[in-house]
Order: structure tokens, then C-alpha cells, then sequence
């Protein structure tokens, strides 16, 4: 059964059930969900700032949110992580 979520950049539902995180994605978001600053998540996850940058930017992209706290609050609802 499919999940379905508004999203309000594009203005419109969407199925969330086809979205999916990476692992990588996934670890980030929970460094995040810890309080963890990028600089501490390069040393525990061993990505450059950069890399983790990118995931957060996949995230918001896929997810369709604005900020980092929506993106944790997505998840969470739509059990993603």
C-alpha cells in the first residue's frame, strides 16, 4: 500500500513508499538525530565534509524538505530510518 506525503516545494502528494535512503544516508541522518556536528561525523563515519554534505543535500532532494530537522522528521514518520 502505498505511502503518501505532500510535498510542499512541488505542491503536489507523493508516493514515499518508493523512497529510499542509502546506508550511508541513513547513518548521517542518525549522527544528525545525536547532536553530531559535521566535523564530528567526519572523524565516526571517516567521509570527508564534503561526502557528508553531499548526503545531506541526497536527503533533502529526496525527501523534499527544506532543512535538516524536517528531513529527520520525514524519516521518522515514514520509518525510513
Amino acid at each position: 500500500m502505498p505511502i503518501w506525503a505532500y510535498n510542499p516545494k512541488a505542491d503536489c502528494l507523493e508516493n514515499f513508499s518508493e523512497v529510499q535512503l542509502t546506508l550511508a544516508e541513513k547513518r548521517m541522518l542518525l549522527c544528525v538525530c545525536s547532536g553530531m556536528t559535521t566535523n564530528m561525523m567526519v572523524s565516526v563515519l571517516n567521509k570527508s565534509a564534503d561526502t557528508i554534505n553531499g548526503y545531506r543535500k541526497s536527503v533533502i532532494a529526496k525527501l523534499g524538505v527544506q532543512n535538516m530537522q524536517e528531513a529527520i522528521a520525514m524519516a521518522m514518520i515514514h520509518k525510513l530510518l
